[in-house]
């Protein structure tokens, strides 16, 4: 049970997008979790799906972060990142999450 003021509602009501700078410090801690289930709460008092977008400029695996990022999350993820020598970002993956 979960008591959410209606000033709470007001200020998340249009909430669309959440961005996570550094997001590799994150994961794999309790912060981490503490962000995703924050994240979580975030969503539920928006009235429209909320995007999580992590950045990092020094991730190892990308893959990985992202999984956890999204976890539960539903709809669409991907990664976007140079390739080896190059400086624009290109489309890696896309998928599918089940919320």
């Amino acid at each position: 049970m979960r008591c959410v003021s209606s000033t709470q509602n007001a200020l998340f009501a249009d909430l669309r997008v959440v961005i996570v700078d550094e997001i590799h410090a994150f994961a794999g801690d309790d912060r981490g979790w503490h962000l995703i289930a924050l994240l979580g709460r975030l969503a539920a008092l928006s009235s429209y799906p909320v995007q999580r977008l992590g950045l990092s400029a020094t991730v190892g695996d990308a893959d990985s972060l992202l999984s956890w990022l999204v976890s539960g999350a539903g709809g669409e993820s991907e990664v976007i990142a140079p390739a080896a020598g190059e400086a624009a970002p290109h489309r890696r993956q896309t998928k599918t999450v089940e919320g």
